[in-house]
């Protein structure tokens, strides 16, 4: 038999082998909970007890430096299961899983765990008992702090999204939630009088330490494990953002200051901020729910069809990291375009000067489609040498072919969606982008059952990507018009 297939084999050998008897389950349990630690499911084991002694006294080595490990309300729960994957173990929360089809059958998983250490796959010195090392210091440091906050990452990642793994990114992702929100606070500023120099100063400086950061720190913790590469790359922006708010802080001289403390309140003021803030935020709201949604609609029906989660995993993974996110590179002269023009068409519908509204809407389009079309042109044309470029594989490469030709319109929804704002219709995209989602999700649920895979979402982007600019295009005809 082929060393691939040692989980089948080590199964194989398990169901031969008898479980341990009632006295030696008694003796390990005895010995765990005087030393702190709780057992799940070992009444099934079939192996040697001094294997389950030695990795309890492992996490009791471990509870010297953490007490709270052990003797606590989040002591390490130890537990068992039997799944036929390239996983040894486990962690979720303050449990540690081993898996049986390894650790049943000692011999077999430790010729099998020399040959990983051979090719580098494990660090050399160490045996497969010393895993339980590394699923601790998971448990250290992504130890809850607190129980609801604990269960509602846990259910998410758990119930919502079907993998254990998202717990981690879910918590990556809310630790740069702060920095995030300060850093728009300060762009917003900025972008209100008009002064752009911090901007580029702030932009350049937060792609130089994502680039940074991306080649150096990335590619050691893709040694580790693909999650903490996937929670260091979340991660990157905190310290991206972080820098973003010391550039934004230094850039403003002194007038700015005494501009900040002169601001007193104004019923009208706060008024005017309110209509314009809430339906931009409900709306932003609204579309990251809808982008909340599409993974869970997406997995949980694929899933009932019959899919894998390995196909769910790597084709959505090929569609969202890679096509996407190659079709959008656009977005950052889209994005510079679309912020620069609120001011400009606020200033000019103030005045009812309705000529320059639509001069600057014109000017604003024409830029966008030239440089939407060039760029989706190249992307289309070199999909296959791009994406190996940048990401050493050439996956979704079927659905950048499918995209492209419309992703020229999804460059005009953040154009169109700025005048909406400066024009004083904020309402207006709230409705849009309300209306949009529900069909997307709607459409997304439809196709999936109808077994073709990852393309339903594919569809579905589609008909989001039309929906939006044709009733943008269709309100602000309307707005000329009267």
């Amino acid at each position: 038999m082929e060393r691939h297939s040692l989980s089948g084999y080590v199964h194989y050998r398990s169901v031969l082998k008898p479980k341990i008897s009632k006295s030696a389950y008694k003796e390990i349990k005895a010995y765990a909970d005087n030393n702190g630690v709780s057992l799940r499911n070992f009444k099934d084991y079939t192996g040697d007890i001094t294997e389950i002694i030695e990795i309890i006294d492992k996490i009791k080595m471990v509870a010297r430096d953490f007490p709270k490990l052990i003797n606590n309300r989040y002591q390490v729960v130890l537990g068992l299961y039997f799944e036929e994957s390239d996983e040894y173990a486990g962690t979720e929360n303050h449990t540690v899983t081993l898996n049986g089809l390894y650790f049943n059958d000692s011999s077999e998983t430790c010729k099998a765990y020399n040959e990983k250490v051979a090719t580098g796959h494990f660090v050399k010195g160490t045996t497969y008992k010393d895993i339980i090392f590394h699923e601790l210091g998971h448990v250290v440091l992504l130890a809850p702090v607190g129980a609801g906050a604990s269960k509602l990452r846990t259910d998410t990642a758990n119930n919502l999204l079907k993998e254990p793994k998202t717990y981690y990114l879910l918590i990556a992702m809310a630790l740069t939630l702060p920095f995030s929100s300060i850093a728009c606070i300060f762009k917003g500023y900025f972008y209100g009088i008009q002064k752009n120099y911090p901007h580029v100063l702030s932009n350049t400086i937060e792609q130089l330490i994502r680039l940074i950061l991306i080649l150096t720190v990335i590619p050691k913790l893709i040694e580790i494990s693909y999650v903490h590469a996937a929670v260091g790359l979340i991660l990157t922006f905190l310290f991206t953002e972080a820098a973003s708010i010391i550039v934004f802080s230094i850039c403003m001289n002194k007038k700015d200051v005494k501009t900040m403390y002169k601001l007193s309140y104004s019923k009208s003021d706060i008024k005017d901020i309110l209509n314009l803030s809430i339906p931009t935020v409900t709306s932003r709201i609204i579309g990251n729910i809808c982008y909340f949604f599409e993974p869970i609609i997406l997995t949980n029906i694929l899933l009932y069809k019959g899919y894998s989660h390995y196909f769910i995993l790597t084709e959505y993974g090929a569609y969202n990291a890679y096509a996407i996110s190659t079709l959008t590179i656009p977005s950052f002269f889209i994005s510079a375009i679309s912020l620069a023009l609120i001011p400009e068409i606020s200033k000019y519908n103030e005045n009812n000067n309705t000529y320059y509204v639509k001069k600057r809407l014109k000017e604003a389009c024409i830029y966008t489609f030239i440089i939407g079309l060039i760029s989706t042109f190249c992307i289309f044309i070199f999909r296959n040498e791009l994406l190996f470029f940048l990401y050493k594989t050439t996956l979704g490469t079927d659905y950048i072919k499918l995209l492209a030709p419309f992703f020229i319109l999804f460059y005009f929804e953040s154009i169109f969606a700025s005048f909406m704002q400066g024009i004083g219709k904020a309402k207006v995209t709230l409705k849009i982008t309300i209306f949009s989602g529900i069909v997307k999700l709607l459409f997304l649920s439809i196709l999936s059952f109808l077994e073709i895979g990852i393309y339903g979402l594919l569809i579905a982007e589609i008909i989001n990507i039309i929906l939006v600019v044709f009733l943008n295009y269709y309100y602000i005809n309307k707005y000329f018009r009267h």
